[in-house]
């Protein structure tokens, strides 16, 4: 935290003005009290509002009276008494220095989307303000429920904001398509993110012995029906050729925010944890596309086209053939 120097000299109000507004910005937005007793509250009085104005006042007092009185002895006297205040203010600083919990405001210059981040940073700062020095870095951990709650907000946030990318690339890890199903709040956000003129494109990312299964197909492929009935692009990726870096869960944000699934979150989210960055997305949007495919069709939707095609007369009633499956999918790469 930076300490104003105080010039030799000055009058009183210089003094009030400054150190008032040094006292208020120890304790500003997002800052936590330690404990709450009768000095602390005396000692936070000395960088409030109505403190500055007595400073202020006063000095103005002094001033005119040691004009008037042109008396040696005033004069000392006002100097120690303006010694005597400017030792107790700085003092009351210095104890509010250790009794609060002092805050370092974020960048949002260094941040992939600054106007984005500017919208998401006050509520995250908030709601979680136990994580106030990650944010100021771009960067979050969320646990349990929080994954949910903030992968919406950030959702509804891009629907809301102007930005030029109002477009999400998830990427999902799907070895229990049963789950993801369960998830009827998110689908009902991504719905109206898409009504609000957003775009959402879904990469599902399944093992080659999963998606030859006739069960896991039969729930893969009611998943993707509730998704493409909202609007959702979706795409498919066979995992088994994908190298590590490529195979993650992850949702990115237009440009401004990616969410990274280190754990999956469990039905009821009472587990899961995951990351927000708000730096460098433009190396997730790289990686998505990567895999994801570029031009009119992607080759991730060709091949999406092509696994259902294939599977959907079989669940219908034509009979299983995972033989035939496992060649469709080798037809579409």
């Amino acid at each position: 935290m930076r300490v104003l120097p105080l010039p030799a000299g000055a009058p009183f109000r210089h003094y009030g003005s400054v150190i008032g507004r040094l006292l208020r910005g120890s304790v500003g937005m997002g800052a936590q009290k330690r404990e709450k007793d009768p000095v602390s509250r005396i000692v936070t009085g000395l960088g409030g509002q109505a403190m500055a104005a007595v400073l202020t006042i006063v000095s103005l007092v002094a001033m005119v009276y040691g004009w008037v009185a042109h008396s040696p002895d005033a004069k000392n006297l006002l100097l120690g008494a303006e010694t005597l205040l400017v030792v107790a203010v700085v003092g009351g600083y210095m104890w509010l220095h250790n009794a609060y919990i002092r805050l370092r405001r974020a960048n949002s210059r260094q941040m992939s989307d600054p106007a984005y981040f500017e919208l998401v940073r006050g509520p995250l700062e908030r709601d979680l303000v136990s994580d106030y020095e990650d944010i100021a870095d771009g960067l979050l951990w969320l646990y349990a429920a929080k994954v949910r709650e903030v992968t919406e907000f950030l959702m509804i946030t891009l629907a809301e904001a102007k930005a030029s990318d109002r477009r999400v690339r998830a990427v999902d890890l799907t070895v229990d398509p049963g789950l993801l199903a369960t998830r009827t709040n998110y689908l009902a956000v991504n719905r109206k993110f898409i009504t609000a003129g957003g775009a959402i494109d879904r990469l599902f990312i399944c093992w080659s012995k999963d998606l030859t299964d006739e069960g896991f197909a039969e729930n893969f492929l009611a998943l993707v029906a509730e998704h493409k009935k909202i609007g959702v692009r979706c795409g498919l990726a066979v995992r088994d050729p994908l190298t590590s870096d490529l195979a993650m869960d992850y949702i990115v944000f237009g440009t401004g925010a990616v969410l990274v699934e280190e754990e999956q979150g469990t039905e009821d989210y009472t587990r899961g944890r995951s990351q927000v960055r708000f730096k460098s997305t433009d190396r997730w949007i790289a990686k998505f596309e990567s895999v994801w495919g570029v031009g009119g069709t992607p080759a991730a939707a060709l091949r999406m086209q092509a696994y259902e095609t294939t599977v959907r007369p079989m669940l219908n009633g034509a009979g299983w053939d995972g033989i035939r499956v496992k060649e469709s999918l080798n037809d579409a790469d």
